[in-house]
């Protein structure tokens, strides 16, 4: 019976006793503490989180959590993940935002590549759904004040991208923006025109804030500001002010009808227009939050006029911000067209309003003239896309014109005249020529020429030969064709100097020096 006891005894001892890392069971087997593994619990275990791709464990159920995500390997002597390339987190669940080392910027202080090339924002999937800036981010924004959408799908957390400053472009926002303007070779077109309309029932106090292009106005705007105080502040972005010289004294010229401050009891109406800026220029947005009333009514309108000619029969469809409506009929009134606007996911109740300008009494192809206005924070809208089967007389034909107050000119990158260097390194651009229009309505293509802009890189600077020395022309002396940037750490031993203040010993004994310091130039220079 002893010698039963004792085999069972044996039987039931689990190897190495766990390592003091874990229970052992009736079976024999460790139970593990957390954070260990194996059969004796000998090894560390890494974080899990769910896994970017796995075999799916039933109908439309995969993505279970697995050690590193299912894109790494853990180290099991420090239990941490070791990612592969272009994922990282403690699980490695987060994709990398990208980085490019050709600028300088793109490195933190420890010499680590920094995220976006330190030119941007890491921004998960649902920080990007619920954020607003009406530009590059979510451009759903209600009259209500709600702003952005949920997103709380398995890879919310998980896919991270840029959002680039101003200025800069591109997926790793390591491109540099150039200033975009009217063709020069071209003539005629019309400015962008944005509305802007305030209610704020007194008492009314705080600030208004504007946005166009990712960037807001400061000093903040107050309700007693007049139009030309909200032009002023406009002026300075960095959307409109651009880069180089401005073509016009302003970019934009704003009017308030009545006129006087921007908020009023009975409401104002201002009207922003781009004057430096042509063609689709980005939405310009306000922010009322701030704004303290006990009645307000604050949005950006933005009008369009649909006319149709030639049908009497058939349907059409319209494309706002690229989701489409329901099928309207060729005669559809002002309210059916408003309630199809509505049934939008990204327009609510209140966001747009559509009324009649010239009745006929037979909807819109058959006379009538329909205003459809836009009462949202975000102003300038672009606009409606007709998607058209009208037909007249049983046979396709007739068309529906839209009349908007986008700008009509061309909005090409160093307007039309030049070829932008996104590297920032370089700017190809045309000489300047007399507007002269040929007869066959354009402007002779001008000459370009070469123009070197200066290297944001750490680059040496340029030189010029000098006898036997190489003089920096950034430096007012001569650093004996070494490169002051690679100067080595260790300093030359000190020449000893008589009473008459002439070294006796060294490389320049005999000769009088003089030490010119010029940007990152120490060397001495013979006279």
């Amino acid at each position: 019976m002893r010698y039963l006891i004792l085999l069972a005894l044996a039987r039931a001892q689990c190897p190495d006793r766990c390592n003091q890392k874990g229970l052992c069971g009736k079976d024999g087997l460790c139970e593990c503490f957390e954070g260990y593994t194996g059969l004796a619990c000998q090894h560390r275990s890494c974080v899990s989180s769910t896994a970017w791709s796995d075999v799916p464990s039933a109908t439309d159920q995969a993505h279970a959590p697995l050690e590193c995500s299912n894109r790494g390997y853990c180290n099991r002597a420090t239990g941490y993940c070791i990612c592969d390339p272009l994922f990282e987190g403690f699980a490695c669940e987060k994709f990398k935002c990208p980085t490019s080392g050709a600028d300088r910027w793109a490195f933190d202080e420890f010499g680590e590549k920094t995220e976006c090339s330190g030119h941007g924002l890491c921004t998960s999937m649902r920080e990007a759904a619920r954020s607003f800036d009406g530009y590059q981010l979510n451009r759903s924004a209600h009259r209500s004040g709600a702003y952005g959408v949920p997103y709380d799908l398995w890879d919310a957390d998980h896919i991270r991208g840029c959002i680039c400053d101003p200025g800069y472009e591109g997926y790793a926002c390591d491109l540099v923006t150039c200033d975009k303007g009217d063709d020069r070779r071209t003539v005629g077109g019309t400015d962008e025109v944005a509305h802007l309309f305030c209610r704020c029932a007194a008492p009314c106090n705080g600030t208004l804030t504007m946005f166009l292009g990712g960037e807001e106005t400061y000093p903040l705007l107050r309700p007693t500001d007049t139009a030309n105080e909200l032009q002023t502040r406009l002026g300075l972005l960095r959307a409109l002010y651009g880069k180089g010289a401005a073509v016009f004294p302003e970019p934009i010229q704003a009017r308030s009808i009545p006129t006087g401050p921007l908020c009023s009891p009975t409401g104002t109406l201002t009207s922003i227009t781009f004057l430096r800026d042509s063609g689709d220029v980005p939405p310009l947005w306000v922010d009322a939050s701030e704004l303290e009333s006990p009645s307000k009514e604050v949005y950006m309108e933005t009008n369009q006029t649909l006319t149709c000619s030639g049908a009497n029969g058939g349907s059409f469809a319209l494309v706002y911000d690229g989701r489409t409506t329901h099928k309207l009929d060729h005669d559809a009134t002002a309210s059916e067209v408003q309630h199809a606007l509505h049934s939008l996911p990204t327009l609510n109740e209140g966001d747009v309003r559509v009324e009649t300008l010239h009745s006929a009494g037979s909807g819109l192809c058959g006379g009538d003239a329909l205003v459809i206005a836009f009462t949202t924070p975000l102003g300038n809208q672009p606009p409606l896309e007709i998607i058209s089967s009208l037909l007249k007389n049983g046979a396709p034909g007739g068309v529906i014109n839209i009349q908007h107050t986008t700008g009509t000119r061309e909005r090409l990158e160093c307007n039309g005249a030049g070829f932008c260097d996104k590297a920032g390194n370089i700017t190809i651009e045309f000489e300047a020529t007399a507007p002269v229009l040929t007869q066959r309505g354009f402007l002779p293509f001008p000459n370009f020429k070469l123009r070197r802009r200066r290297r944001r890189e750490a680059t040496p600077p340029r030189r010029r030969r000098h006898g036997r020395q190489s003089v920096y022309a950034d430096c007012r002396g001569c650093c004996d064709g070494i490169d002051p940037r690679r100067r080595p750490r260790t300093a030359p031993a000190p020449a000893t100097r008589a009473s008459s203040g002439t070294p006796t010993t060294g490389r320049a004994a005999g000769r009088n020096l003089t030490r010119p310091r010029g940007r990152g130039c120490s060397a001495a220079r013979a006279t």
